[in-house]
């Protein structure tokens, strides 16, 4: 018996978006300039069903280079999650 092989969600077919919170503006800053971050979501949205994903970035004080950090890990985690759901809505996993 062999194993289903996974369902692989292709990057190109995935849009991807940043909403910043109404006290987190980081367009235009130094990379080591802090900010304080509040409500700041990044989504995630498959492009052949319109399944979308979104996640919250921590609330806090960072320096722009730590926002984008834990911006790329969210996106790891959510591309995840998006790929499950695309995976089930087309019948591949369960």
């Amino acid at each position: 018996m062999t194993k289903a092989k996974r369902y692989r969600l292709e990057p190109r077919d995935v849009k991807a978006g940043y909403r910043p919170g109404p006290d987190s503006p980081i367009e235009g800053r130094d990379p080591s300039e802090r900010v304080k971050v509040r409500g700041s979501m990044v989504w995630l949205q498959h492009a052949g069903t319109g399944l979308r994903v979104e996640g919250k970035l921590p609330d806090g004080e960072f320096t722009v280079r730590q926002i984008q950090l834990h911006e790329v890990d969210l996106r790891k985690s959510l591309f995840a999650e998006l790929e499950l759901k695309v995976a089930r809505r087309l019948g591949l996993q369960k």
